[in-house]
C-alpha cells in the first residue's frame, strides 16, 4: 500500500489479516479491517478478495444474508475463500460446507487456510477422524500455522485422546492461553488449567473469551463457565457464531442458558 496506494488486493488482505487477529483474539481493534475491505471495494468492485474481505465483516456483525451475498460474489468473481463454507456451517448445511470447503482446497491445494477450514467443517459435521487429514496437510504446508494446532488438539480432545491434544498446545505460543488450560482440564489437571485461567485476567489485554468458557465447561464449572460464554456474546468474539453447531458445547447444548445465548445470533432455521 505504502509503494502503490491505489493497490485494491493489498487493501484487501489488509482487512482479511486484521480481522484473523481479531478473530483469533490477538486484538481487540475493529476498525482498521472495515476501512481497509471498503477502500477495496472503492478501488476495484470487481475484486473478488474485496468482497471475501466485505463478507467477514458481515459475518463478524451476525449479518447471515449479507455475508452470504457477499461470499457469493466473491465466488462469482473467481475467489474461493473460507467465509461460504463456515457459514453453510454455522446455519447447518454441512453437506453442503463439506462440498464447499472441498472444493475449495481442491481449487487450491497449496493453501494451508483452505485445508484447515476444510478439517472445521469436517469436525463441526462429527467427522472427527476425515477431518485429521486436511488439518494434517495444512500443518505441513505451514508449521506454524495456529489455527491447525488448534484445531489438530481440539478434534484429539472429542476423540477422547487428551494427551494426544497437549502435545498440540506444548509449545510456547498457547502455554499461557485458554487452549491449554481447556488440555489440563481434561487431563484432571485442575490446579494448572485455573492458574492460566487467572493469569489471563490478571494480565488483561485481548484474549479469546469463548475458549475461557470452553475450559470452564471442561472444568465442569457451569456458572463460571456461562459467565465466560455471555461475555463472549457481548463481544461478538471471534468464534461465537460457531456455537450451535460446536462439540464443545454438546454437554450444555439443552441448558435454558445456552439456548437463550444461542437464540441472539438469530441464525436462519
Amino acid at each position: 500500500i505504502h509503494i502503490q496506494p491505489d493497490y485494491a488486493a493489498a487493501y484487501a488482505s489488509l482487512s482479511l489479516t486484521t480481522r484473523l487477529l481479531r478473530t483469533r483474539g490477538f486484538t481487540l481493534e475493529e476498525g482498521a479491517a472495515r476501512t481497509a475491505a471498503l477502500k477495496a471495494i472503492d478501488l476495484d468492485p470487481n475484486l473478488g478478495e474485496a468482497h471475501a474481505a466485505m463478507a467477514g465483516l458481515k459475518f463478524d456483525e451476525w449479518d447471515w444474508i449479507g455475508a452470504e451475498t457477499e461470499a457469493q460474489r466473491a465466488l462469482e468473481l473467481n475467489y474461493v475463500d473460507e467465509y461460504y463454507p463456515s457459514l453453510l456451517t454455522i446455519t447447518g448445511r454441512h453437506a453442503e460446507a463439506i462440498a464447499a470447503a472441498e472444493h475449495a482446497a481442491k481449487v487450491d491445494p497449496l493453501s494451508p487456510i483452505k485445508q484447515n477450514t476444510f478439517g472445521i467443517v469436517l469436525y463441526n459435521a462429527r467427522r472427527y477422524d476425515e477431518a485429521l487429514s486436511p488439518l494434517k496437510r495444512s500443518l505441513d504446508l505451514d508449521p506454524g500455522n495456529y489455527a491447525a494446532t488448534l484445531m489438530l488438539g481440539a478434534v484429539n480432545e472429542v476423540l477422547g485422546k487428551p494427551q494426544e491434544a497437549m502435545a498440540f498446545f506444548d509449545h510456547p505460543e498457547f502455554r499461557e492461553s485458554p487452549y491449554i488450560a481447556r488440555a489440563y482440564a481434561l487431563l484432571g489437571r485442575r490446579d494448572e488449567a485455573l492458574t492460566i485461567l487467572n493469569g489471563l485476567v490478571q494480565r488483561g489485554g485481548a484474549f479469546d473469551l469463548h475458549e475461557v468458557a470452553i475450559a470452564y465447561f471442561a472444568l465442569g464449572d457451569k456458572d463460571q463457565g456461562f459467565e465466560w460464554l455471555t461475555r463472549a456474546f457481548d463481544q461478538r468474539s471471534g468464534y461465537i457464531p460457531w456455537a450451535r453447531v460446536q462439540p464443545a458445547f454438546d454437554g450444555i447444548r439443552d441448558d435454558p442458558r445456552f439456548k437463550a445465548l444461542v437464540a441472539r445470533l438469530k441464525l436462519p432455521d
